[in-house]
């Protein structure tokens, strides 16, 4: 796991340098934001990148990742459910599926999350607009009505998301690797994607509103 080194021994290491912030940036070394959870390292991406296709149901497989916050090698699985469909199961026991569209909000789920009531439920998705091809400036909604499995209560919620644009991020190897930027907000959770043309994604985090970072990971290459 990328972790922060102390201004005083980067400046030694670096001795010369202007600035040590400057030096990071050059060394490829910088960890972005201690306040909000680990965060890939950004670059400009000169002449942007073209449109990204949506992959198929059939071409996901199993990601290899690794959690930002504690440094281990967990297994997000993947697989088609359907010709259009998605089902997952996270590392912390979460099972969900949904359309085949990485960022289509689940619709259905077991055994997620800290809430007894909705730990397990039903929903139907509906979509305004489209993200695919990936290309900056576009938006998607999701409007998502859930319906709880232990009390039948009723949830409904509209996800907004937006390619906010194309650059490339430092992985764990010490490659940069070309991505597009798609942040989804629901009003309680921010998602934000760091989607490769070639391996879909490869940086995920998402932060509530409230409880702050929950997850942050990195798929690794």
């Amino acid at each position: 796991m990328w972790k922060p080194l102390s201004a005083a021994l980067l400046a030694t290491t670096l001795g010369a340098c202007a600035s040590v912030g400057d030096a990071l940036n050059d060394a490829g070394l910088f960890l972005e934001s201690s306040v909000s959870g680990p965060a890939p390292v950004e670059r400009s991406l000169a002449g942007g990148l073209d449109p990204a296709p949506r992959p198929s149901a059939a071409s996901w497989s199993n990601l290899a990742i690794e959690n930002l916050e504690t440094g281990s090698i967990e297994t997000l699985s993947v697989a088609s459910a359907s010709t259009q469909s998605l089902s997952f199961l996270d590392p912390t026991g979460c099972a969900y599926t949904r359309a085949n569209d990485w960022f289509s909000p689940s619709e259905t789920w077991t055994n997620c999350g800290t809430s007894t009531n909705w730990r397990d439920a039903q929903a139907s998705v509906t979509t305004a607009g489209s993200l695919w091809p990936l290309q900056v400036g576009r938006t998607a909604e999701y409007t998502r009505r859930a319906i709880s499995t232990r009390t039948g209560e009723e949830s409904i919620r509209t996800t907004r998301c937006e390619v906010v644009d194309a650059v490339r991020v430092l992985r764990h190897s010490g490659e940069l690797t070309p991505t597009f930027k798609v942040e989804c907000d629901d009003g309680r959770r921010t998602r934000t994607t760091w989607w490769s043309p070639d391996e879909g994604p490869v940086f995920y985090m998402q932060r509530h509103e409230r409880r702050g970072l929950e997850s942050a990971w990195e798929q690794l290459s």
